[in-house]
């Protein structure tokens, strides 16, 4: 979708192959749309010239092991985003907002590879993992997710409160 703006107002299947975008295209899942993810591949911006950004205004499931790599595509969430099987890699900055609503299950992972801002007030929850690998993550506020809270590299800012296993 080199160039081109989707937006999302129903379900999209995502199943295999790669997503590929650059020069400005953005992929918006609309307030109400879901976007299931049992690909496990990469949204990537190949090198088209220009960025491509992920907006996640509805709901955004990561349903299938393996792993799903956002490289060099930023993914900005006012939405839901559920991971509920493999790890949702994020590696091209981005950002939460307050409205943020984020469950990660048991056994899967979000990881946070890039910059990315988590606004106060977002909610991140679940019994799976939150991992810091890379990049800077700016979480302000009180962090209670059951999986706990590991830091391997890059950078923790903001001013938040752990109220949950952290590992670093």
């Amino acid at each position: 979708y080199n160039g081109r703006a989707i937006v999302a107002n129903g379900t999209v299947n995502w199943t295999n192959g790669e997503l590929r975008s650059g020069t400005g295209g953005t992929f918006t899942v609309a307030s109400g749309g879901v976007f299931i993810d049992s690909a496990s591949s990469f949204i990537t911006n190949p090198g088209f010239g220009g960025t491509s950004t992920f907006f996640n205004d509805g709901t955004y499931n990561k349903t299938a092991a393996g792993t799903t790599t956002f490289t060099s595509v930023p993914f900005n969430n006012t939405g839901a985003v559920n991971v509920q099987a493999g790890t949702l890699k994020l590696d091209g900055t981005g950002s939460f907002s307050a409205a943020s609503a984020v469950a990660v299950s048991g056994g899967a992972t979000l990881q946070f590879d890039s910059s990315t801002s988590v606004a106060n007030a977002a909610s991140l929850t679940g019994v799976g993992a939150f991992s810091l690998t890379g990049g800077t993550l700016t979480l302000t506020g009180t962090f209670s997710a059951a999986g706990g809270f590991t830091q391997t590299g890059g950078v923790l800012a903001g001013t938040q409160t752990f109220n949950t296993p952290v590992a670093w």
